[in-house]
């Protein structure tokens, strides 16, 4: 496997893991235990950070646009897969904009705001699954040494902002902190 494509299953595994953190917090605050919605803010922020700002460009540009140049296979299922992607960036501010509605109207928003983020999730799981099933083996089989080689170059110039970077760093500390047992722990934020 070329070294882009694992950074982008690695990714994928990154953003599954918040994902998943994410629907543990919805089932809890579902049964009606408290979350605190900070914890919420955290997540949202990585997911907007993360997947929107780092990852799609990257398949976008090294994946999608290679496999156009390459192979018509690929037609419907990139076009389908950047409509996910624009319509990502429209859910993500739908579920930023019921996390603030939550925040400034109580509990009247709460279940709004649960909503939304179950069908975030489960949209965003079944958008990765597609990538991983079918867009990531036929970019194996059809893309050339030169696309691999291209997008390794680039990918350099990238980084996944929770490795490394300290603003990351400390993004991935708070939700640690902020997010309760068994996800993280519960903790107030220590100075």
């Amino acid at each position: 496997m070329s070294q882009p494509l694992q950074i982008l299953y690695d990714e994928h595994r990154s953003i599954a893991a918040v994902l998943d953190a994410l629907a543990h917090l919805l089932r809890e605050a579902a049964r009606g235990k408290a979350v605190d919605p900070k914890v919420f803010r955290q997540i949202l922020y990585y997911l907007d950070v993360v997947p929107e700002r780092y990852h799609h460009p990257k398949e976008d540009e090294f994946l999608f646009a290679p496999l156009r140049r390459r192979t018509h296979e690929a037609d419907d299922l990139v076009a389908r897969l950047e409509h996910q992607h624009r319509m990502g960036l429209e859910s993500m501010a739908h579920l930023e904009q019921s996390m603030a509605r939550w925040d400034a109207g109580g509990d009247a928003e709460r279940a709004a705001f649960l909503a939304a983020a179950t069908t975030f999730v489960d949209r965003y799981r079944q958008h990765m699954q597609l990538e991983e099933d079918e867009l990531m083996p036929l970019a194996q089989r059809a893309l050339t040494a030169e696309d691999w080689a291209a997008a390794e170059a680039q990918f350099a110039l990238h980084h996944d902002p929770l490795k490394g970077a300290e603003e990351s760093a400390e993004l991935f500390r708070r939700i640690l902190y902020l997010a309760p047992p068994p996800i993280g722990l519960g903790d107030p934020l220590p100075d």
